[in-house]
């Protein structure tokens, strides 16, 4: 498939260096996941992480944890890990919400991994991104609160149609590989997700 101007375009906009990833930010990062860290709260957040841990038995409980997170919208340029999110009381940003999906999961014996949406506004010096948490099996999608359930081989295609989004993502950047939108939705079919007694579900079979 030939790629269009708008791939080309976002495959160079993805080839820069991710805003996480220069030294002075490692550096922000060290800086803003010790700065706590003091012996009475390494204690505090031990106690509050083996308390959680022993309430994960099944995806449920990892529902129920994930909806205690609280979105905090705030300048930020530091990856959180999930020992300073628990000390913050689950409060943090998106990449926050998907270190505690992960984290939850492979409680349960659940694989899991961190991808990032990329959407890019009509200034060209700017882009967004959005972190999720996906299983390796690509069957269960944390965005913030939710912990949604996806059915079929699609799941791509899911994680861009989710409706709880506020803006169309263009690319998926998932570990060594990148997605893009125009590739994998079709805007013609009926979007399958479905939200049942607060639980969304994404169904192609």
């Amino acid at each position: 498939m030939k790629e269009t101007l708008l791939t080309l375009l976002l495959a160079a906009f993805l080839s820069c260096s991710n805003p996480f990833s220069s030294e002075k930010e490692e550096d922000l990062n060290y800086v803003k996941n010790n700065e706590w860290r003091t012996s009475e709260n390494i204690a505090i957040v031990k106690k509050r992480m083996s308390k959680a841990k022993e309430e994960l038995h099944t995806l449920e409980d990892v529902r129920e944890l994930q909806r205690q997170f609280e979105y905090k919208d705030y300048d930020k340029e530091w990856i959180t890990t999930i020992e300073t999110l628990f000390y913050y009381d689950l409060y943090d940003q998106c990449d926050g919400a998907a270190v505690l999906g992960k984290w939850s999961l492979e409680q349960i014996g659940i694989p899991a991994r961190i991808a990032e949406l990329v959407y890019k506004p009509k200034d060209p010096n700017k882009r967004i991104f959005h972190s999720i948490c996906m299983s390796d099996d690509n069957h269960i999608f944390i965005t913030n609160k939710y912990v949604c359930e996806i059915f079929g081989d699609n799941w791509i295609e899911a994680v861009f149609t989710f409706p709880l989004f506020d803006r169309e993502y263009e690319a998926l950047h998932d570990e060594e590989r990148t997605y893009y939108r125009e590739h994998y939705v079709n805007k013609i079919q009926r979007n399958p997700w479905e939200e049942i007694e607060g639980i969304w579900r994404y169904n192609m079979k």
